[in-house]
């Protein structure tokens, strides 16, 4: 059985209990100023393991690498210390400074009760807190300190009455109790060590086990032959010099899961998996696996070549058209996120050009060289999306692809997956996509395991998000994920500058096939049309006439077949606004309002209203 040293603070009365103890050694007296050295004394007369108070406990680790395992003040304890000073020292009604050390959790509050003094504490944490708590006690004119040795040897030397905090034998025989369990795991721990080693000499591939400094603790002779050293050699040496300035370093600092770090060892390179070995919250060690690159980069480019074969950005921003200030500022905005690896959320109307600027922001950013993935989640059923999106496993449900199903997401690994029309998203699956964003790995349906995956996600949404937040319709916490960046871009009768030269544009890009005619025409109308699909109407619209017009028909006929389609489109909303005033100015509106229904003809707008077209003309420049 382990000897154990008890450093105590106060000396014991009866030591009947020791006579029943086996292998206790006990040091009575014991304060910060006599610690160092009894501990090596204890250390010398063959203790394994010490037991001591918090007020001494850093004094015992400075000297000493022994289990230590820390007593704190018992609620007993401290209710006997206080009564002594009333029925053995007459003490009532005075002020007690009781100074103990920080990580004492005792409450004042609940003793406060039966005691009849006034007691204030004190903290310290070290030997150099000491003298300015003293300081402090004495400017305050207390008149009596409770404390353990190392407070009582500070008080002889000033003028302020010091008495002994008192720890009773129970307090001991428990601590003893509990350092035989720790010594007891402490032997459990020592074998399992050694089935550790045996596992790691036995693994195909090299491993390096290190402590909380990175100093390698265990290794197996692969590594020996990857770094072309000897057990001995590697023993002891810190890994990160071993690796020569690769990331590990850093990543071992942290509290985190380190997975497929391509490092170079003697101009080979090895995708390293680090695994820190957590105490609590505290990294008191790592595990590392290397793997050789060689095999793995084949087989992954080979096998993400198949996979993601044709999925490519083709746009960029220069086939963005920018005729106006608030087009400009947008894709200054779309650049400067390029430049980020964060996610961006895209609001934007149908027809907008959503889709042109995540291409854009994706072959502006570090990822261009990776595949572009793009999905509408409103084109498809709920199962199908998420099959589609996660993959799947050979089996997972009828129907299943023999062999399985790779998903969106994990094709788009290294790249960018674009989410078109987010706000179609069914709210089960939204918690799956927010479970990727935070994790960055996806499970496949039927699967067993997570897939880490390395994706930018760019979003994309024709309706206000924030609003279905707000009516519970999509989850806020994915919101805020994909919320992080932002970009509005603007509708096309926001920027109605701009219509001429895209006119002009589409003309030219349409023309260059072939397609060549007038278009002032176009260019007329299109001044005179709200184009609520913006762009990809536009684009429509100068591509239909200029098809027409080269095939011989008339520009009066074209007049009348944007007169149908307008027309149609006013039958699908037969609402207008106006503003509550007069009669005169409320009819006024609605004349101003039709025309702009009917495309800004007002022989159209006087047909639907029944009335002269010189009525129409005439309160239309009263409203202008």
């Amino acid at each position: 059985m382990e000897k154990i040293a008890i450093l105590w603070p106060n000396e014991l009365g009866d030591k009947e209990w020791l006579n029943h103890t086996d292998n206790l050694m006990l040091y009575e007296k014991i304060g910060v100023l006599n610690t160092a050295e009894t501990t090596l004394i204890a250390e010398k007369e063959g203790a394994q393991a010490i037991i001591c108070t918090s007020g001494i406990e850093a004094e015992v680790k400075r000297v000493s690498q022994l289990p230590a395992l820390v007593v704190t003040t018992a609620y007993i304890d401290l209710l006997e210390s206080l009564k002594i000073l009333e029925y053995q020292y007459g003490l009532y009604h005075k002020r007690v400074a009781l100074l103990l050390h920080s990580n004492n959790t005792a409450r004042l509050e609940r003793i406060a009760p039966y005691v009849k003094n006034d007691v204030t504490r004190f903290d310290f944490q070290g030997l150099s807190d000491i003298p300015v708590i003293f300081e402090t006690i004495q400017e305050q004119g207390y008149d009596v300190i409770l404390s353990g040795p190392t407070g009582c040897d500070y008080a002889r030397k000033g003028r302020i009455p010091a008495y002994m905090l008192q720890y009773s034998s129970e307090s001991i025989l428990e601590a003893v109790s509990q350092m035989r369990t720790i010594l007891s795991l402490s032997n459990q721990e020592k074998l399992q060590l050694q089935r550790l080693r045996a596992v790691i000499a036995m693994s195909p591939n090299a491993m390096v086990v290190t402590d909380a400094q990175g100093l390698i603790d265990i290794c197996n002779e692969k590594s020996c032959r990857m770094f072309r050293r000897n057990m001995e050699e590697m023993t002891g040496t810190r890994l990160s010099d071993l690796l020569q300035g690769s990331s590990w370093q850093e990543n071992s600092g942290q509290q985190m899961y380190g997975e497929n770090m391509l490092i170079e060892i003697k101009k080979e390179d090895y995708f390293v998996t680090w695994q820190p070995i957590l105490k609590g919250d505290a990294t008191v060690g790592s595990v590392a696996t290397f793997e050789d690159a060689k095999k793995i980069q084949h087989m992954e480019n080979k096998y993400r070549a198949l996979q993601a074969k044709g999925l490519t950005a083709k746009y960029c921003f220069d086939d963005i058209f920018s005729g106006s200030q608030a087009m400009e500022d947008t894709i200054r905005l779309a650049k400067a996120y390029a430049n980020t690896d964060l996610t961006v959320l895209i609001e934007g109307e149908t027809g907008t050009g959503k889709e042109l600027f995540a291409q854009s922001i994706h072959n502006h950013s570090d990822r261009r060289y990776g595949p572009f993935v793009a999905i509408n989640c409103a084109a498809l059923v709920e199962s199908l999306l998420e099959s589609e999106l996660m993959g799947y496993e050979s089996g997972a449900f009828t129907d299943a692809r023999k062999g399985g199903k790779i998903g969106l997401l994990e094709l788009a690994h290294n790249g960018t997956i674009f989410l078109d029309e987010i706000n179609q998203m069914p709210m089960q699956l939204q918690s799956k996509l927010l479970r990727v964003i935070q994790e960055r790995s996806i499970l496949r349906i039927g699967a067993e395991r997570m897939i880490p995956i390395n994706v930018r996600i760019i979003a994309a949404t024709n309706e206000d998000l924030y609003e279905k937040v707000k009516r519970h319709e999509f989850r806020s916490d994915l919101y805020y994920r994909l919320n992080l960046l932002h970009l509005r871009l603007p509708s096309l009768r926001q920027r109605p500058e701009e219509i001429p030269g895209l006119i002009r544009y589409f003309a030219k890009d349409y023309s260059m096939a072939g397609l060549e005619t007038d278009i002032e025409e176009i260019l007329e109308r299109g001044k005179q049309y709200d184009w609520p699909g913006n762009i990809r109407e536009l684009q429509n619209h100068v591509c239909r006439n200029l098809v027409l017009l080269s095939q011989g028909i008339s520009k009066a006929d074209l007049v009348k077949l944007d007169l149908q389609e307008h027309r149609g489109e006013v039958s699908r909303d037969n609402r207008i606004e106006v503003e509550i005033g007069t009669f005169e100015e409320m009819k006024r509106q609605i004349i101003s309002e039709i025309v702009k229904l009917c495309g800004g003809n007002q022989s159209e707008a006087a047909k639907r209203l029944e009335i002269s077209r010189n009525t129409v003309g005439k309160l239309q420049k009263t409203e202008d």
